[in-house]
């Protein structure tokens, strides 16, 4: 009887041990990512107006019934796009950095363009890259200011829009969580990059 009693608080202490272990290198983890660099790798246009472009290759022309969705949008000055972006981590560290996942938020000229959440665990090895896809929402016509459809056209054929997002002042701020138990801990503030 007294081994069994033993037995099970050696795998209860045994457990306790070990989940506050790894609560403590989440908190680590979590630290590092305040060390890393942070970099704008690919940017994809998904959708422009509602119309999905994501296959549309440099040169492609659109459908007609398409320039006239597009072209009532653009009198309306509300051409909901949907992009991705891709975020590549470079750990400097010795040691590994990661979170549970993390809101973000894109400004341009201190203009909140659009905001959200990674829902997935980010690690990043020690020396190491790391990726994370983020998708926004973002009003096209703000974006490019005042854009015409042979404008948007030339953009949307020409699909180089990691130089648009460049040119932009665009600035990520991302905001890491963490377990601690049940719990998830937010960063107070933010980390900012630029592309």
């Amino acid at each position: 009887m007294d081994f069994i009693k033993f037995a099970g608080r050696f795998v209860l202490l045994s457990l306790l041990f070990f989940s506050s272990c790894s609560i403590v290198n989440q908190g680590k983890e979590f630290k590092n990512l305040f060390h890393c660099k942070y970099a704008l790798k690919d940017v994809k246009i998904l959708s422009v107006g509602g119309v999905d472009v994501s296959k549309m290759g440099k040169g492609d022309e659109l459908p007609s019934d398409v320039y006239f969705t597009l072209l009532k949008k653009m009198f309306s000055q509300d051409i909901n796009s949907e992009f991705k972006f891709d975020i590549e981590v470079y750990n400097p560290m010795e040691k590994p950095a990661g979170s549970q996942g993390m809101e973000w938020k894109m400004f341009i000229k201190d203009e909140m363009f659009s905001e959200g959440t990674v829902d997935s665990a980010i690690f990043v090895e020690p020396k190491g890259k790391g990726h994370f896809w983020v998708k926004a929402d973002i009003n096209l016509f703000k974006l490019l200011n005042n854009i015409s459809l042979p404008q948007l056209m030339n953009v949307l054929n020409d699909n180089d829009w990691q130089k648009v997002w460049e040119e932009s002042e665009l600035e990520i701020k991302l905001k890491p969580w963490y377990k601690s138990g049940s719990k998830v801990k937010k960063y107070p503030g933010y980390i900012s990059f630029k592309p």
